[in-house]
């Protein structure tokens, strides 16, 4: 079964992100440290995304703790469902200014609740 909308670009990178995190759990269970150049790009996206997540929450709007956040070589991609397009523009503006962030997928979709 194959995936027509899969871009291969996109699944390779992420695949070898998956390889670099496979990769640094063996050798930190083999060595006691991670040895790894990619951990290094790892753990700066999982430093970039917590901060990414905080800034969010810092916002007081409850609707922004709920999106989802993706990070991949200090790409950030936000997804979810909001009520108003100041708030899609709120949440990409604050995660601009969080450090090591160099680009920002906003698939917000603003939905309005009847």
């Amino acid at each position: 079964m194959t995936n027509e909308n899969c871009d291969p670009r996109t699944t390779s990178q992420f695949a070898v992100a998956s390889l670099a995190v496979t990769s640094q759990k063996q050798q930190t269970l083999a060595h006691g440290e991670p040895t790894n150049a990619a951990t290094a790009v790892v753990d700066a996206d999982a430093d970039t995304l917590n901060a990414a997540s905080a800034a969010l929450h810092h916002t007081g709007y409850a609707q922004l703790r709920a999106v989802k956040l993706y990070c991949h070589y200090g790409r950030i991609v936000l997804q979810g469902r909001i009520s108003t397009h100041f708030l899609k523009h709120l949440a990409q503006e604050v995660v601009r200014l969080v450090p090591n962030v160099k680009e920002i997928d906003n698939d917000l979709h603003v939905v309005c609740s009847r």
